[in-house]
Parts: C-alpha cells; structure tokens; sequence
C-alpha cells in the first residue's frame, strides 16, 4: 500500500501564503498536489491512506474527491514527530507486507519507484534542514552535518514488511533514526537517486517546483526560461493586443505589472516574453488557499489600489467616445451573440425558461436583455483597463503588499487595440471571480443535475462566504461593488463565456447554471 503522510500544517512562509492546510492540500496547477501525487503513483498499489491533522477541516468537494480517488483519510494528532506519525497511522491503516511512504510536501514519478526497500534521494541546490547523506564508496552512507557533498533524502522511501517498522518505531519516535535501523537490522535499503524529485515543502522550493508542474490553456503557449515567461499563439492579433497593452502602460500603471522583456511576430505565430514573477494567482488562493478574511481584505485594498490607478489615468475625447459608443455592443449585442452560438452548439432553446432549485427563472434571453438593460441604463466609465481582472491574472505579492497583472486584453468589442474602455467591465470581473465563483466552478467544485430545463446546482465552497462579504464591503475607486453594477455585469459574462467551453460540457451547463444563481441573487 502507499501511505501519504500529511498530517501536519504547512511551514510558517507557506502558512502564510496559503493558510493553515497540510502539504497534500496545496495548491498546483488549479488543483490539489494531492491529485497530482496520486496521479503519478497511485495505479501500482492496491490501497491508497493519507494522513490529515486531527482538527484539519476537509472540504465538502474534498471528501469527494478523496473518496473517489480511493483514498482512505487517517487522522494524526498535531504537533506529533513525524516517527510518531507514521506509528500512528501503521497501526491505523493495519498494513502488511509492502508499504511505500510518501511524505504530503513531496511529487515523484511512477517510473522511479519499482521495486522495495529502498530511500528516495536527491541533489538540491536549496539548503534547508533535510536529512543529508555522503555516498562514501569505503564506509558506505554516511549522515551529514550541512548539503557540502550529499544528497538529501527526497521523501519516498519503500518497505518490504511495514511490521518491522512499526515495530521499530514502538522504541523510538525519531523516523530517520527507524529507517536506519530497519536498513541495519532487517533489509539493507538501497539509496535510489530520484531524478524528478519536486520539494513543495517551503517557500522557495515550492515556488521552483511549480515550474515543472505547468499548466497551458488550448489556445496559447507558455513557456517559462531563465527567469523569463514567454506566452504564443496563433492568434497574432490576440498577443499583438496584449504586447502593446504592456507597451503602451503608462507610468501609474507600470508599477503593477511584470516588466515586459520583448515581443516578435514569426510567420504565423506570434509572441510577447515578460518577467517570470514566483507568485501566487488569486484563484489558487481563493479555491485552495485558507486564508482568514483580514487577508483577504488587505487583498482587496491592494486591487483597489490598482484600480484607482486606472481611474487617473487620463482619457482623451476619442477614447472616451469609443468606450462610450461600445458599450451597448459589449453587453447586449456580444451577449446575445454568444447564445446564439451556445444554442447552435448545444442545441439549448435559449427562449425557454428554466426551473432552478426548485423556482422558475426566465429564458436565458430574456437574463440577457434584462442585464443589459440595467447596465446600459447607467451611463459608460471611459477608463484605461485591464479588460480581464479576474483572480486567474492577478498575482498577490504577500512582501509588497501589492498586486500584479498579467493577460490583459488590450482590444475592444470591434476588436481594435485599445488600452481603454468601461471601467465597470472591470469591476464587473473582479466580481464575477469572488461571488460569482468562477474559479471554483473551473475547479470542478459544484454539483448539477439537469433535465428538460429543470436544474439542481450547488456550488462547494464553504469558505467563501465571509470573503465575499468582506469584498462587497470594500469601496473601489470610490464605491461599493454594487454600486458599480456589477450584479448584472456578472449575469452577462457569464452567458458570453458559454460556447468558450463547448470543450467541457459539464463545465459548461454548470457556468449557465451559475449565471442563473446570480441572476436569482440579483433578483431577490
């Protein structure tokens, strides 16, 4: 069987930036590190068991996830050494014979671990308080004192009888000093040097192993060297726009932004590089993270500052004019556009009303008239703008207190490269990250059912809730969320997103049915 050990919280920096979650729970590539482990090494054992901190809340989408993965959880008291840990869950898991440990902070891959008795190593060019070993051809393995010559035990280890360890681990709460005396007494343990050995267990090794675990949306490339990230598509008017944003940004606004190292154009595909910032997206924060709200809240003061910068910008009567004349095109006719393809894709009647949880709501085209109708009842804010500020492009920067954004958009309803627009549109996707939960729903947290327009939908994030409260209380540039409109801004993104992921089907009909939790919010 393998055993994940993961019963303790995270170090202080990564508690710090995430919250109070064990290592298995961190976030990677818009899921759990837990999925990834599982993934890599999970098919060649017949049990699974981790081990959770005795008073570590789990999610509701958690539990499910775990449970069908197969994972059996085992609870270990909190502040326990880790030999403690591992006795703790030996004689809860009651193995036999073969058990692999993994520790919860550590990634390895399905092609190195064949085999038993034997210690995962690994070279590093971090330093910190691993467990260290000289490979001495006359004297064997040898315990270091500092990284000078060794390797560092990586965080796998294989065992042909878990009874002897358990046993061993009776008489002493000291796991190195355990496996050191399995490897004398019982089975010598070969040291196997573990090729793509990720460390997630501190700030800066986390930081340096997310970039082995990337990930790439189906219509760009990302590539990260030397410091530098390099972002391609085919779509060269799509990265034209964004280049030129980063270009043209002016001096209020530069001091959110990676800086902008270089931009080409190369037959058909174009490209832009800018300056690879180790920083955490606010999705990853928001659906994985458990940060207290006071963080959240220093979070939102840091996008308000942000924003109030776009808003001193000067705009000139052309751009004004512009954003002003787009602005009826941007939320109505894109709109009912979009549905129009999404009816064509999936062959939805989008003239039919819909019974959600229970409570009969409007057709998805009369959501969209009436939400376009409430927006451009207010007048058009001409402002420069980002035109994606959702949590997915913007990185909090916990030591500068301070936000920084990538993928902005950089063209208009028309399609011309511009760096303004509606000031609300901003606001309105700040809005649809937080409490219209976007990146949860991305995430695959929520559960729908979904039959001849009557829908059951429910969306998991039990944390949520003091956080969009405490954003909906937060003023930007001068006002309050709703005072900017943004409810109905909500309703139309996400009806326009809708044929953007015909890929996902399930996805999908889960985004309509959250635009009609929205609306049913709006409305009541």
């Amino acid at each position: 069987m393998l055993l994940i050990i993961s019963g303790q919280y995270v170090e202080s920096e990564l508690y710090a930036e995430f919250g109070k979650i064990p290592p298995s729970f961190l976030p990677l590539g818009n899921e759990r590190l837990y999925t990834h482990q599982l993934a890599q090494i999970a098919s060649a054992y017949e049990r699974v068991s981790m081990t959770l901190p005795s008073d570590f809340q789990v999610d509701r989408s958690d539990t499910m996830a775990l449970e069908a993965l197969g994972v059996m959880v085992h609870r270990t008291l909190v502040g326990s050494s880790l030999g403690s840990a591992v006795r703790q869950a030996l004689e809860k898991v009651a193995a036999d014979g073969r058990i692999d440990i993994l520790y919860g902070d550590t990634l390895v891959y399905a092609n190195e671990i064949g085999g038993t008795d034997w210690i995962g190593v690994g070279g590093s060019d971090d330093f910190y308080s691993w467990h260290y070993e000289n490979i001495s051809p006359v004297t064997g393995f040898t315990a270091l004192e500092d990284d000078s010559d060794g390797e560092a035990w990586a965080g796998m280890f294989s065992f042909s009888n878990a009874g002897v360890l358990q046993k061993i681990l009776e008489t002493t709460d000291d796991f190195i000093e355990a496996v050191t005396q399995y490897s004398e007494t019982y089975a010598a343990m070969e040291r196997r040097s573990l090729k793509q050995w990720l460390d997630f267990g501190h700030v800066h090794t986390y930081f340096h192993s997310r970039l082995a675990v990337t990930t790439q949306r189906h219509f760009n490339e990302l590539s990260i060297s030397g410091g530098i990230l390099t972002k391609s598509s085919l779509d060269n008017r799509k990265m034209a726009a964004e280049a030129t944003w980063f270009k043209t940004a002016p001096p209020a606004i530069r001091l959110y932004l990676p800086g902008l190292i270089s931009s080409s154009s190369k037959d058909a595909q174009s490209s832009y590089s800018i300056e690879y910032l180790s920083l955490t997206a606010l999705n990853e924060l928001y659906v994985f993270g458990r940060l207290p709200v006071k963080v959240w809240s220093k979070i939102f003061a840091a996008c308000g500052r942000y924003l109030s910068a776009e808003r001193s910008v000067p705009v000139d009567e052309c751009c004004a004019a512009r954003s002003e004349n787009g602005s009826s095109r941007l939320y109505r006719e894109k709109t009912l556009q979009r549905l129009g393809d999404f009816s064509r894709q999936t062959g939805t009647d989008i003239d039919r009303p819909w019974l959600f949880n229970g409570k009969w709501l409007p057709s998805l085209r009369a959501m969209a008239e009436e939400a376009a109708n409430a927006v451009n009842a207010g007048a058009a804010v001409p402002s420069f703008v980002h035109g994606d500020f959702c949590f997915s492009n913007i990185l909090y920067d916990f030591r500068s207190d301070r936000v920084k954004l990538i993928d902005p958009r950089g063209l208009d309803v028309d399609g011309q490269l511009t760096s303004f627009g509606d000031f609300r549109y901003d606001i309105g996707k700040l809005a649809h990250s937080v409490v219209g939960l976007y990146d949860v729903l991305i995430a695959g947290r929520f559960d729908l059912t979904l039959a001849d327009h009557r829908i059951h939908f429910e969306v998991f994030h039990e944390n949520s809730r003091p956080v969009r409260t405490a954003f909906l209380q937060t003023r930007f540039a001068g006002h309050l969320p709703d005072e900017w409109n943004c409810q109905p801004v909500m309703v139309l993104l996400f009806l326009s997103m809708l044929p953007l992921h015909a890929d996902k089907p399930a996805r999908q009909s889960a985004l309509m049915a959250n635009c009609m939790r929205i609306y049913q919010e709006w409305k009541t």
